[in-house]
Parts: C-alpha cells; structure tokens; sequence
C-alpha cells in the first residue's frame, strides 16, 4: 500500500500508543479514530546541496504525499469509515503560542515503527534519517498496526544537530519553534506569528497566529536545514 504511489515509507499506528501532547491526540479531532495510516516519501541527499533544488523537491514531495493521503481518505470514505487527512505542512494550530499540527504526525510515525525523534525535533528513520515528508490519514476503521521500534535512534551523546543551528533554537530535544521557523522559512508572515509568543494564553492571539501561517504565509521557502544535513543519520543510504 503506497508503495506503487511512490511513497518510500507506509506504517499504520494505534492511537493508542501515541506519546503526544494531550491537545494533539487523534481522538480529539476525530471521534472514534481507531488507525492512523502514516507515509512518507525521502528527499535525495543532493537536495540538500543549494535552496532551488531543495525546495523543488520537498514542495514537489509535499504534494505527492497529500495526494496519496486524500486518495486514501477518499478510499476508506467509500467503505463507509470516517476518515481524516493529515498534511505535510498544513494546517497547523497554534496553543499556548507553540506551533503545532492537528495531530503529531512525528509521534504517529513513532507510533507506526517508522522511527524515533531526534534532539532536533525531528523524526529519525532507519532507512532514510531525518529526511522524510510525511502525511497521514486517521480512520475508524481498524486495522493492523505496526510495532514501535524499541530501540532509540539518536545516537547517544551526540549534539552535532544542536551545534549546527545557527539560531540556537535547539535544546537537546525541546525547540524554540519562533527562532527555527521565522529564520529558516524565508516568509515574512513567518516573522510575524513571533507576536503569539508575547501573550501565549490569548486564544484570540493564537488564533490570529494560525491565520497568519496557514493562509497568508503560505507561499514561502527554505533557507535552513543544517540540523538535518548535521545528523550522522543523514548519509543512511536506502538499502536495495
């Protein structure tokens, strides 16, 4: 499943087993969520190398992905199971002036065996690092879930990621989500989301923060991945 669809990474996760945030749990925005069906497709190492390229292909691979997942929703809908889709990028909710998805997606993926979160925040795969896009759909219906990995796959000891960040935006596992997006995503709806952080508790501010990355700044680049290109994990090649 996904695999003819060009994804490199397919996991079905228990809600159940989810290690997130309590306001990021599948049940909360989708009653009865019994499955999350996780992908993922890796961008190539040489994308890494220059900004053209590495945009081309993680939008490109942003919109591979969530064509699967609304494929896939429209599918499961078909057979009668609620079904809710998961972006690559968007939408994200703000709270308590954090960034966050409907759902963790990185805490799904953890939950499915696709891998463990790194010290930069980011989801480690066995066969493609920190490289993965991924998307995911919540159903009703029940399926068979994959097992979460038991061992960790953050090298222990290593901080080369929290070394590499130019803005100091990462702290052993905990990120400073306004130094990282509003200097690596060259948009200036970006730098102006940094306004929910003065009163993180104003829901109304939260909510204007939303609209402001989910609508207005929709249209923006990368301008930093060093954490990614810093991890030993990175040069995993896939194996044939």
């Amino acid at each position: 499943m996904g695999k003819d669809r060009g994804m490199d990474v397919v996991g079905i996760a228990d809600p159940a087993l989810l290690d997130a945030p309590p306001f990021l749990m599948p049940g909360d925005v989708l009653a009865g969520c019994r499955s999350i069906i996780v992908c993922g497709k890796a961008v190539p190492h040489d994308a890494y190398a220059g900004e053209p390229s590495h945009n081309e292909f993680v939008f490109r691979f942003i919109d591979d992905v969530e064509s699967f997942c609304a494929d896939l929703k429209g599918f499961l809908g078909r057979k009668g199971h609620a079904s809710l889709m998961i972006g690559a990028s968007r939408p994200v909710v703000f709270k308590k002036g954090k960034y966050r998805g409907l759902v963790s997606l990185k805490h799904a993926a953890v939950a499915a065996g696709i891998g463990t979160i790194g010290r930069n925040d980011i989801l480690l795969s066995k066969q493609f690092g920190p490289r993965l896009r991924m998307g995911a759909v919540m159903t009703t219906a029940r399926m068979d879930a994959d097992r979460p990995l038991t061992k960790q796959l953050c090298i222990k000891g290593c901080k080369l990621c929290i070394e590499a960040c130019p803005y100091g935006a990462i702290r052993d596992g905990n990120i400073d989500f306004y130094a990282c997006l509003t200097n690596s995503r060259g948009d200036r709806f970006m730098a102006a989301t940094g306004i929910v952080r003065t009163f993180p508790n104003w829901e109304g501010l939260n909510r204007l923060g939303a609209t402001l990355y989910n609508k207005f700044g929709s249209k923006y680049k990368y301008l930093c991945w060093k954490c990614i290109t810093a991890c030993p994990l990175f040069r995993i090649k896939k194996q044939k």
